[in-house]
């Protein structure tokens, strides 16, 4: 007598598709973190002066342009960050230099009007 065999037919793959009992050609690095870059520190503070320094007053924004030059001789990679702090302390001396200015003119017109009235009480 002929045994017969249980026989099923193959599973047919969908292309592009490997068979299961074979490995990837490649494996993709899964979360592999990325080189870390050159340092950026100068270049950061000069941005992160510059910034706060048009809120606070001249003197942040004098240290945000030191600190933007430096960064831009040591760090010339870091252009964004020590232009932005560049440019915002520039700002930032000019608006303290007009609030100067202001100030001066404003007492000078408020005690020449003292002057001209020849009372010393407001």
């Amino acid at each position: 007598m002929q045994q017969i065999v249980n026989q099923q037919p193959p599973i047919p793959q969908p292309p592009n598709q490997q068979p299961p009992n074979q490995q990837p050609l490649s494996s993709p690095a899964a979360y592999s973190p990325g080189a870390a870059g050159p340092p950026q520190g100068l270049a950061i503070t000069s941005m992160v002066l510059g910034i706060v320094g048009l809120f606070l007053g001249a003197l942040l924004s004098i240290a945000a342009v030191i600190t933007g030059h430096m960064a831009q001789k040591q760090q010339p990679h870091a252009r964004p960050f020590w232009l932005t702090g560049l440019v915002t302390g520039y700002i930032g001396i000019l608006l303290g230099l007009i609030a100067v200015v202001l100030f001066v003119v404003l007492f000078t017109f408020i005690f020449s009007l003292v002057a001209a009235t020849g009372t010393s009480s407001l």
